[in-house]
């Protein structure tokens, strides 16, 4: 089974535990993208739910089954969320977003969910985040100064050419690894210009993982 099969049946899993009239944040991504095909194509007079999209392409998708929308500005509690994540440690649920840009508003959904799911295919799971990007969402007015602290630092970064939906810029900062990735996003939190990261830290509470045999994994936290 290749990854995006393994990614399909987490998705479809994660779609289990979603009930009708549920408001459901609906993530980002190649693999949260088969989570919403799962319920879109569940869509029926007795299953019915409200999404909260995480990007615009993520809304333009649901907007094709027709599931009825809301902005995450107007809703105060979502009932579960489903997304994916660039990697994750099995063991605690601690992960990194933000490869397709949009880890600002999944956050914001996230911090308003009473279940947040990730789905991942087998090749997401880390044990030691060192040497991966961690991807930032920045204030375009303070760029210059943001880009100075990560050469005054000798840290590895880069702008993206893209900006993110909410209009600000996109940037990913190496993780050495030299201490623990809780720590490190402390750090890049007091950054003038650095509005939030892609860390999500304590925000979940269910890994679903599609194996390569064809099998799935539940990982309660």
């Amino acid at each position: 089974m290749n990854q995006d099969e393994q990614k399909k049946i987490a998705g479809y899993k994660a779609a289990e535990f979603v009930e009708n009239g549920m408001i459901v944040g609906l993530g980002t991504g190649s693999t949260a993208k088969h989570a919403v095909d799962a319920l879109g194509e569940r869509l029926t007079e007795n299953f019915n739910i409200t999404g909260v999209p995480t990007s615009d392409r993520t809304a333009d998708q649901a907007n094709g089954y027709g599931i009825q929308l809301l902005d995450e500005p107007n809703v105060e509690n979502i009932d579960v969320t489903i997304d994916g994540a660039d990697q994750i440690d099995p063991k605690t649920g601690l992960c990194i977003k933000g490869g397709g840009g949009a880890h600002y508003l999944e956050k914001k959904v996230a911090k308003k969910t009473a279940k947040q799911i990730i789905i991942a295919d087998d090749s997401k799971l880390v044990d030691n985040f060192g040497g991966y990007d961690v991807p930032l969402e920045i204030d375009e007015s303070k760029r210059a100064g943001v880009r100075l602290y990560f050469e005054d630092a000798s840290m590895q970064f880069e702008y993206r050419e893209e900006k993110s939906d909410s209009g600000n810029l996109i940037g990913d900062v190496v993780f050495d690894g030299s201490k623990t990735l809780e720590e490190f996003e402390a750090e890049l939190m007091q950054i003038d210009g650095v509005i939030d990261t892609g860390v999500f830290n304590g925000l979940v509470d269910m890994l679903i993982v599609g194996k390569e045999d064809g099998s799935v994994e539940v990982i309660s936290y």
